[in-house]
């Protein structure tokens, strides 16, 4: 079973094929902070508040799907450039596990 280190806050084996969220909460790491540990898509990858950097193994995660692209974009402008994710960084809803992997949460209240 692969293993999903949290830098500085944990790592847990989980089954091919888990996200990164199952990952975290076997870790006991909560992946979202402030107001959004309530208010958040609870995994439909809307948010955008669960995104983790990737450090180390970027290859042993699912490609990124339609929903990492758009998550987050503010409703109703179409024109606005999709806000989506940064190099490096993925959604730990939407984001499988094929092999050990090493993220960072993050987190808004960290700097």
């Amino acid at each position: 079973m692969p293993t999903v280190t949290f830098e500085g806050h944990g790592a847990a084996e989980v089954p091919v094929g888990a996200t990164i969220k199952q990952a975290a909460k076997a870790a006991g790491v909560c992946l979202y902070s402030g107001f959004y540990k309530l208010d958040n898509c609870h995994g439909l990858g809307l948010c955008g508040e669960c995104r983790v950097r990737v450090l180390d193994g970027d290859d042993a995660l699912t490609e990124p799907g339609l929903r990492e692209g758009w998550a987050g974009r503010p409703r109703g402008k179409r024109d606005v450039v999709r806000r989506g994710n940064a190099p490096g960084e993925r959604l730990a809803c939407q984001a499988l596990v094929l092999r050990d992997v090493v993220v960072r949460p993050r987190l808004r209240d960290e700097p």
